[in-house]
């Protein structure tokens, strides 16, 4: 089973951890990490299939250390901290998934990935045409 980190349990983490638990204890396991426990508790519902963890990410020590039980970081955090949690992805080898739009701190060359996923939100930019939208997904395919 693949486990899975949801970082930030914000009103937009709602949907998607409602989503993951209908895999929980199937084929992944996930716990949810936010800055209280009982907001993570309350976007879990209690939910005995999802565990819960207490993390400051900006505690270097200890974000390294959720990491490291998990194969799979979402990131529901603000885009602010995207970044952070991208090198500490690379450094201890998950996959990072966030809901931001493609930043370009973000854009790093696949040679820098080390064969990772860092993916983040792609579609129309409010307010943006959509062909400008696939022209930056096919610049990020390239690499």
């Amino acid at each position: 089973m693949k486990k899975i980190l949801i970082l930030g349990a914000g009103r937009s983490s709602v949907f998607l951890i409602e989503h993951l638990l209908l895999q929980a204890g199937k084929t992944i396991e996930l716990t949810v990490a936010d800055q209280t426990l009982a907001g993570a508790e309350e976007k879990t519902g209690r939910n005995p299939l999802a565990a819960t963890l207490v993390l400051d990410v900006n505690n270097r020590e200890a974000l390294y250390a959720a990491l490291a039980d998990h194969d799979i970081v979402i990131s529901m955090l603000p885009a602010t901290m995207h970044l952070f949690v991208a090198h500490a992805c690379l450094a201890e080898g998950k996959h990072l998934f966030t809901a931001s739009y493609v930043s370009p701190e973000m854009r790093m060359p696949r040679s820098c990935r080390k064969g990772l996923a860092l993916h983040e939100r792609t579609g129309p930019r409010p307010r943006n045409r959509s062909h400008e939208c696939h022209a930056d997904v096919r610049q990020d395919k390239r690499g």
